[in-house]
């Protein structure tokens, strides 16, 4: 038996930096969504637990302290299961992107496991089991829109998020979380920022992300995507995502955002372009 799943690239629609806890960890509010397009997972029986990366960007994957290999364990050990897995990760998203790519495969590997070894999949309490993995776990499990608070931890769905057609575009460049939080300037951090309204187009539109500007001065490529990107007739808008250098347009039809994805692709051919929709809910 072998099972296969996508675990979907995730987009922070919003992104706003709401304070700073006393241990460093910088408190947010965002608006996340998850697009069809991710990384392809296949999980097979095994004695032990084992993982191979491909794809394109298979070289910049650390195999042997993979999330996906201790989201596993946890799920193993937490289950008393004395079986195994063998896991196939194709990686189509980029590596330190800001697009969630480690966090969204082994939310989905946890998933796939129980299911190989017919346990129950218990999304609460894998949610907890993974949380000291990483911050974006909660909303990884999750796989639809929703608010992300706190440090990432405290989670609710959010509705009428509009069923957008997305352009993701990286320069190729791997922008490091550490450096971006670390470039921030004191007044980037807890401005007033608009309030989630019914309206949730209106919302997104007038959204931004406090990291954008920090990862502008370390990768100033970022700003000539995102020029790029607005300058497509019918882009809706146009932003980073999360603290990578990938940034998103977002477009109300499929067809602009693959006649805009022709033309970038063309303009600048060493960037990484990629249409997609996002998931609803």
């Amino acid at each position: 038996m072998r099972l296969h799943a996508i675990a979907p690239a995730k987009l922070n629609l919003s992104l706003y930096l709401t304070g700073k806890r006393a241990d460093g960890y910088h408190l947010l509010d965002s608006l996340v969504a998850f697009t069809q397009f991710g990384d392809e997972l296949s999980l097979s029986p095994a004695d032990d637990l084992s993982l191979e990366v491909t794809g394109e960007y298979a070289g910049q994957v650390p195999v042997a302290d993979n999330l996906i290999l201790k989201a596993v364990a946890l799920v193993r050990a937490h289950y008393d299961v004395v079986a195994g897995a063998q896991v196939l990760l194709h990686k189509h998203i980029p590596v330190g992107a800001g697009l969630g790519g480690g966090s969204s495969d082994a939310a989905m590997a946890t998933m796939l496991v129980c299911k190989l070894w017919d346990i129950p999949y218990d999304a609460a309490m894998i949610g907890q089991l993974l949380a000291p993995l990483g911050a974006d776990m909660a909303a990884c499990i999750t796989r639809k829109p929703l608010w992300m608070r706190g440090v990432g931890e405290v989670i609710e769905p959010a509705q009428g998020v509009p069923d957008y057609a997305v352009l993701l575009v990286n320069p190729r460049v791997v922008l490091p979380t550490p450096d971006v939080y670390g470039a921030l300037q004191p007044e980037e951090i807890g401005r007033a920022y608009p309030q989630a309204e019914e309206d949730m187009a209106a919302y997104i539109l007038q959204a931004r992300n406090d990291l954008q500007a920090a990862a502008i001065r370390l990768c100033p490529v970022i700003d000539e995507v995102l020029g790029a990107l607005a300058r497509e007739t019918h882009c809706v808008v146009a932003r980073q995502s999360g603290s990578g250098a990938t940034c998103f347009a977002l477009f109300d039809k499929k067809e602009a955002a693959l006649e805009a994805a022709s033309v970038i692709a063309n303009a600048y051919p060493t960037w990484w372009v990629m249409p997609t929709q996002l998931l609803g809910t």
